[in-house]
């Protein structure tokens, strides 16, 4: 949709999102506020867009919306599109969010303890049983794992229900508590950590795929410096235009791709080729925004803007390919609309009919 004079865009950062159910429920909760003219969520960037009707709602009940489903969020300061600065005074802009990985995202992130807690307290449960035959030291064990898992199922559970959906996460949490009332709390925690295990693993590998495209983000410079009017200015290279001249000192990494117009030099094309070996460049020779320039000073003539280099295209086909779904995923998640509150009929069914 089209922006209007009238209204505002608001870009974020959203944290705490497990899966793609999550940018759906928040984009569903955003679209019932007034003056909303579009809402989209990139699940694997982690990246909220909102365009508004300031006479309607603002920034600030957006922002709450989100953050009562129990998300973080933290706008985006983006800087002014026709900042000229000197040549050694970069525009800042702030630090991009690091997703942990490795056994820090296990030791740190809420997610990460909560499937650690829930582990040790299965495992002690099971020694006690097992070993020692102490159930109610065991029932205790399991207990404590069951509701240290089932605290941000729950919490899915009950957003899904808001919305009037019903989600894997109602299921999961009915029959987490269906086994504690009737006393199997071993079965009720296992269930309970394996499903939690199975979300957080996705979150990790999510995370491990954010910090590549965050470090892909980081290979371009957000200025670049251009010769105008025999005068080299530094410009964000948002606002660099289809053959204008850059300039590019050794050390320097090229900010758009290009061509070499004069100079000559070795360019360190590994972060987007994977080359081992850098690369000759000469007059006439194609540059890759994002590559390191060795030795020599260069003169480039820009042939695609900050939207279309290929670090831009790359980091669009990576987001484009965790956000789209297989077609039986598609299909699973339209019958799992219809299979969810069929399965909770017929339990309820059994549950007070008599055989």
């Amino acid at each position: 949709m089209t922006s209007t004079p009238l209204q505002q865009t608001l870009q974020a950062h959203v944290g705490g999102m497990d899966c793609g159910g999550c940018a759906r429920t928040i984009v569903s909760n955003l679209e019932q506020l007034p003056g909303i003219a579009e809402a989209t969520v990139n699940f694997a960037s982690e990246r909220l867009q909102v365009k508004f009707d300031p006479a309607l709602t603002n920034k600030k009940d957006i922002i709450s919306r989100v953050t009562t489903l129990g998300y973080t969020v933290t706008p985006e300061v983006q800087a002014a599109a026709n900042t000229i600065t000197a040549v050694d005074s970069p525009t800042l802009l702030p630090a991009r969010p690091i997703n942990l990985v490795g056994w820090r995202f296990w030791l740190t992130t809420r997610r990460g303890q909560t499937v650690l807690l829930s582990g040790v307290g299965l495992l002690l449960g099971t020694i006690a049983e097992r070993f020692f035959f102490l159930s109610l030291v065991a029932q205790g064990f399991y207990a404590v794992s069951l509701m240290v898992a089932i605290a941000p199922i729950i919490r899915a559970a009950w957003i899904a229900l808001k919305l009037r959906r019903a989600d894997m996460n109602l299921l999961m949490t009915l029959a987490a508590v269906g086994a504690a009332i009737l006393g199997q709390w071993f079965q009720g925690a296992l269930v309970i950590f394996l499903f939690g295990l199975g979300t957080t693993l996705q979150k990790f590998a999510l995370s491990r795929t954010r910090n590549a495209i965050g470090n892909l983000m980081d290979l371009t410079p957000i200025t670049a410096t251009v010769k105008r009017d025999d005068q080299e200015l530094s410009l964000p290279v948002t606002v660099i235009g289809l053959g204008e001249i850059l300039t590019i000192r050794p050390g320097q990494r090229i900010a758009l791709d290009g061509v070499v117009r004069s100079g000559e030099s070795t360019i360190d094309q590994s972060p987007i080729t994977g080359e081992s070996l850098p690369e000759h460049k000469t007059v006439g020779d194609s540059v890759f925004g994002g590559t390191l320039n060795q030795t020599g000073f260069l003169e480039v003539e820009v042939t695609h803007t900050a939207e279309d280099t290929t670090v831009a295209r790359i980091i669009h086909l990576v987001e484009e390919a965790q956000e789209s779904r297989a077609p039986i995923q598609q299909w699973i998640d339209r019958f799992s609309a219809i299979y969810t509150p069929i399965v909770l009929a017929l339990a309820a069914t059994m549950a007070v009919v008599p055989p």
